[in-house]
């Protein structure tokens, strides 16, 4: 089984991956006189997975890129917060970051190797 696939496309392994679970509350989230913290939570364990390739060739990169694309995404991943495989989640993808690592001329883009980072959050 694949780390993590994109609207049904398998990934290539990341070099980093990191999942995290984070709380929603509301702007009526507060703190009052004596410093004690009054909730009002909206929604609990919302997924945000931060991944990065490093070295992929151009083939690689497109295949990401146009996977990750769209607005909304289904993304089935593997969440080392719980040791589960295949969960399932719609997703959007947030800003993302390439980087050339290596270039050796014109006649030989196909070589070329990139870096490529960012992050999947759960709607």
């Amino acid at each position: 089984m694949s780390m993590i696939s994109v609207g049904g496309v398998t990934l290539p392994e990341p070099s980093e991956y990191e999942v995290s679970l984070a709380d929603i509350d509301s702007e009526n989230t507060t703190r009052n006189a004596k410093g004690v913290l009054i909730r009002d939570p909206v929604r609990q364990g919302v997924y945000k997975i931060n991944i990065g390739w490093e070295g992929l060739t151009r083939a690689q990169l497109q295949t990401i890129t146009t996977a990750v694309a769209p607005a909304k995404l289904s993304v089935s991943f593997f969440d080392p917060t719980t040791g589960t495989s295949n969960v399932t989640k719609s997703m959007y993808t947030g800003d993302r970051s390439g980087r050339l690592v290596k270039h050796l001329n014109e006649s030989q883009r196909a070589d070329s190797r990139w870096d490529l980072s960012f992050s999947l959050i759960e709607y």
